[in-house]
């Protein structure tokens, strides 16, 4: 005889609890609990949407014409709206239907709201998409930890500009821009943004180009968000001239008794940047001075986490080595003193 689920004694939340756990799914027939019955269903995906006539006449000019001119749907209780997504149309819904209620715009839904918003003529819900993405691309320009991936970007960018959304622009171009060249191309520059548009990113770069990596290849100071941003783009002349002007500093300071052309968080910069770019002439600068200097010191800066394990062991080990020989030195020294001290004596 088959297993009988028993319910009996089972209140509401238990059976919830039981259908999550089995898998039941909700019965996609039943209404949305957030659209009881009413005058109008909308039909998404074979799925109903228990909607108001009047609502929507009132937001959106495209429901008005459709319920009062002469269309066919003017008579109609279901409507069927074809090509749209069942998820998508629900929370475009809700940036209207439910005044007060924006939270159905996130990362995730607001390039499906947008085409929806502009298809139904309701610019109210287009002016809170704008708001968002705005809102999202300036905390990104402002907080490097809001990282926005290129793709995405891309993304926000193209909707901008074909939806006239020009309060995004002044903050995802510069974005683009300063994305590297490489990661454009992989996300498909080319065929999200117009050509107009890639102009204005490019002429940008350009200018981003000049204004903050040309003053570091030219006098050797780091700006190292720069070098991260443009180093794709320069010839390997360039890199080869910015390494040398580095790799010279390094070694001056380290002949040289005072602190006179680089700091420690310099010092550090230069090798995140070497090991970045694999740069070894300068790493291997940058590895001897380092060992000469004060490990504290070091170990203090904030920087000193972000350069590699190996590279840590290898100036421990040449300090090591620096101390061992400046040790024997000494001994040597001390040798010699004894010895002319006692010929003096003599």
């Amino acid at each position: 005889m088959a297993d009988v689920l028993d319910l009996s004694g089972l209140n509401v939340d238990d059976l919830d609890l039981i259908s999550e756990e089995r898998g039941f799914q909700p019965d996609e027939d039943e209404p949305h609990k957030d659209f009881p019955p009413t005058d109008m269903i909308l039909e998404v995906e074979g799925r109903d949407i228990h909607v108001n006539k009047q609502v929507l006449a009132d937001n959106s000019p495209v429901f008005k014409a459709m319920f009062e001119l002469e269309f066919t749907e003017k008579h109609k209780e279901r409507i069927s709206l074809t090509g749209k997504m069942y998820d998508d149309f629900v929370n475009f819904l809700y940036t209207f239907y439910y005044p007060g209620r924006e939270d159905s715009i996130t990362e995730n839904t607001v390039l499906k709201i947008i085409p929806l918003a502009e298809e139904y003529q309701i610019p109210a819900v287009k002016v809170k998409c704008e708001i968002f993405l705005t809102e999202v691309c300036e905390n990104s320009a402002k907080n490097e930890e809001k990282h926005i991936k290129t793709s995405t970007l891309l993304n926000y960018t193209s909707f901008a500009e074909q939806y006239n959304m020009d309060s995004v622009l002044p903050f995802a171009i510069p974005l683009c821009a300063k994305c590297p060249a490489e990661s454009l191309k992989v996300a498909e520059i080319d065929t999200k943004l117009t050509a107009d548009m890639r102009r204005r990113i490019s002429e940008l770069r350009n200018t981003l180009l000049e204004n903050e990596l040309k003053p570091t290849l030219t006098t050797g100071k780091l700006n190292l968000k720069a070098i991260e941003l443009f180093w794709i783009t320069l010839t390997s002349d360039e890199k080869k001239k910015f390494e040398d002007r580095l790799v010279r500093k390094c070694e001056e300071r380290s002949y040289t008794p005072e602190p006179i052309t680089i700091t420690f968080d310099k010092l550090l910069e230069c090798i995140i940047v070497a090991e970045r770019f694999n740069l070894k002439n300068l790493l291997n600068a940058a590895i001897d001075l380092a060992s000469k200097c004060s490990n504290s010191k070091l170990k203090d800066k904030e920087g000193y986490k972000n350069i590699s394990e190996s590279t840590k062991s290898k100036i421990l080990r040449q300090r090591v080595e620096v101390l061992e020989y400046r040790l024997c030195r000494q001994n040597i020294l001390v040798s010699e003193y004894n010895r002319d001290f006692n010929l003096v004596k003599k």
